[in-house]
């Protein structure tokens, strides 16, 4: 009732209450909503009169809606890039964020964005800023501009070059800050520490059930993590108490020095880990040992010069022209699934077959063995754009066949007599089950 009244009324709204309407319907009604479309649309129209943050605020409201009653219009356009020089960092990342989302890849705007983010990058790096934590969000509000001019398909050499070069510098900044604030050694190395010497012996032992560093270059490392092994963020000594398997930090903390690689000890900061890899998954995973390290990653990771890939086994045969997947996701937050919507969040993976198998659970139905690269790194991407094919991964319980789960009241008693015979750890399934078993 509420929102029918609104709507009825928008055309008398100040600007500021219009642009606060745009933002509030576009958080709280469903995507695809008729009401939110209609807020959202007289929005639009008098974005010419909105504030800085009001400006800001809408182009979120359209994204976080999907509105998509045709937003990429030149007045539209023109009224967010009069704004775009009075921006503070935070709503510049918004906007740009937004129009990507929508799918917008306008030229002059994003040129305008483009142009405004390194003289704000300039302009905070002239202040010397001293808070490790304000330059990191700084440079988190770099990145995310970064990624949408990317996805956009707006990110020439020209911008690439510059943009790359001061976000390394800004993670060359931190690592200056963070090494004073552990208060190295005099003559410790500091900022760009690094390298295969015997500081980092440890990194590179392997052992049956362990994770080694297969390449450690100055600031970096490429890990191969077992299954079983979590890439975790937050307290490890609070999540140790929550979880059957061995966490990733508490090897990275054990096999880098402190002194020397702070963020590697930084809960904070992610023990520097770039990405995640499931639980049960064995595989690579990108690691960086100084701030300087993480900005060049993350830079790579969020502009796509660095690809993931994966080789999964799909249940039955899947058409070799699905190769690139552009459905949008949406995440059922009760659930924690994933699935295919319109309104969802843009999403996009490569397939490519690389041979067809015979199958466990269906002997009349071949399985493909599937390469998958992912550009995006939306919740349970992968599994979800399988699921919509009708070819589930073929051990995924949650988005397949549930019956591939164990379920039996021996399963504890079967899983410690496999690790005993075999040396090799299990990776338990219970809270898999209980999720499932409650929808």
């Amino acid at each position: 009732a509420i929102a029918a009244q609104a709507v009825r009324t928008l055309s008398e709204w100040l600007p500021q209450n219009l642009a606060n309407a745009s933002w509030a319907f576009g958080q709280l009604l469903e995507r695809g909503d008729a009401v939110s479309d209609s807020v959202v649309a007289v929005g639009l129209d008098e974005v010419h009169e909105f504030g800085t943050q009001s400006t800001s605020n809408t182009g979120l409201a359209l994204a976080k809606a999907f509105f998509q009653a045709e937003p990429s219009t030149p007045a539209l356009s023109e009224g967010f890039t009069q704004k775009i020089g009075e921006m503070e960092s935070q709503n510049l990342a918004n906007t740009s964020w937004a129009f990507a989302t929508l799918g917008i890849s306008d030229d002059p705007l994003m040129d305008v964005i483009s142009a405004a983010a390194i003289a704000k990058i300039d302009e905070f790096k002239a202040r010397r800023c001293s808070n490790l934590a304000e330059l990191f969000d700084f440079t988190s509000f770099a990145l995310a501009l970064a990624w949408s001019l990317a996805f956009a398909g707006r990110m020439s050499p020209t911008i690439a070059a510059p943009l790359s070069r001061r976000i390394v510098a800004l993670g060359l900044d931190m690592d200056e800050l963070a090494s004073d604030q552990e208060a190295a050694p005099r003559g410790a190395p500091r900022g760009r520490a690094g390298g295969d010497d015997a500081d980092e012996e440890a990194v590179h032992i392997r052992l049956p059930g362990l994770p080694f560093a297969l390449v450690n270059l100055p600031g970096i490392m490429v890990i191969f993590k077992p299954e079983n092994w979590e890439v975790n963020r937050g307290d490890p000594a609070v999540h140790r108490q929550q979880v059957e398997w061995q966490l990733l930090s508490d090897w990275v903390t054990l096999a880098l020095l402190r002194a020397r690689y702070p963020l590697a000890h930084s809960t904070e900061f992610d023990f520097g880990f770039i990405h995640r890899l499931d639980v049960p998954s064995s595989g690579l995973v990108l690691s960086a040992k100084t701030f300087e390290g993480h900005a060049s990653l993350r830079f790579q990771l969020d502009t796509h010069a660095l690809c993931r890939e994966y080789i999964v086994v799909c249940r039955h045969s899947i058409d070799p022209q699905n190769v690139d997947l552009a459905f949008r996701l949406s995440v059922d937050k009760k659930k924690m699934k994933s699935e295919v919507h319109a309104r969802g969040a843009p999403a996009r993976t490569f397939l490519k077959n690389q041979a067809y198998l015979w199958p466990q659970l269906d002997p009349d139905n071949l399985d493909t063995l599937v390469a998958v690269k992912i550009q995006t790194g939306r919740h349970h991407q992968i599994r979800a754009h399988l699921t919509h094919l009708e070819n589930p991964t073929i051990a995924d319980g949650r988005y397949g066949e549930s019956r591939v789960l164990l379920k039996d009241s021996h399963i504890y008693g079967d899983m410690m007599w496999f690790e005993s015979y075999f040396g090799r750890l299990v990776v338990p399934l219970f809270h898999e089950v209980a999720k499932i078993g409650k929808h």
